[in-house]
């Protein structure tokens, strides 16, 4: 439903020279948007790519609280939804492009929170993605979805 919605959007304010920004803000280990993103928006992206500005927000119903200059997440799925909330948003802050972000996010939304840094993305740097999750709090005073 939120697919056909999108592509209404477009369709309506959009012109070939022309992309709508579509936010998309998910949460790492709910069913539903494990289920969005792998049969709706993955299946359906090489169709709306050139008429979307597409920014991925791995934080759906989380709460953050800045205490003394320092966050604190609370995710609905609990603390490994945190992490992987965390470890997608860092990863997504390398800016690939839209399509490998589909493509990464799709691939690692299939798999164990665990595994979140194991899985290999074109391009990506394992090492800057580790850089970003050990010295997240040093680089921004924003919320970590917003690297």
């Amino acid at each position: 439903m939120l697919l056909k919605a999108i592509i209404a959007v477009v369709l309506v304010t959009g012109t070939l020279s022309d992309t709508v920004k579509v936010s998309i803000y998910y949460e790492a280990l709910c069913g539903d948007s494990i289920r969005f993103i792998a049969q709706q928006l993955h299946p359906n992206f090489p169709k709306l790519a050139d008429y979307i500005d597409l920014d991925l927000v791995p934080y759906g119903k989380a709460v953050h609280s800045n205490i003394h200059g320092t966050y604190y997440f609370s995710c609905q799925h609990g603390p490994a939804e945190c992490k992987g909330n965390v470890y997608q948003s860092c990863a997504l802050s390398q800016n690939q492009g839209d399509r490998k972000n589909v493509e990464f996010v799709n691939c690692i939304m299939r798999r164990n929170p665990d595994h979140f840094v194991n899985v290999e993305k074109e391009d990506l740097s394992e090492t800057s993605l580790f850089i970003c999750l050990l010295f997240r709090g040093e680089q921004s005073n924003q919320p970590v979805t917003r690297l």
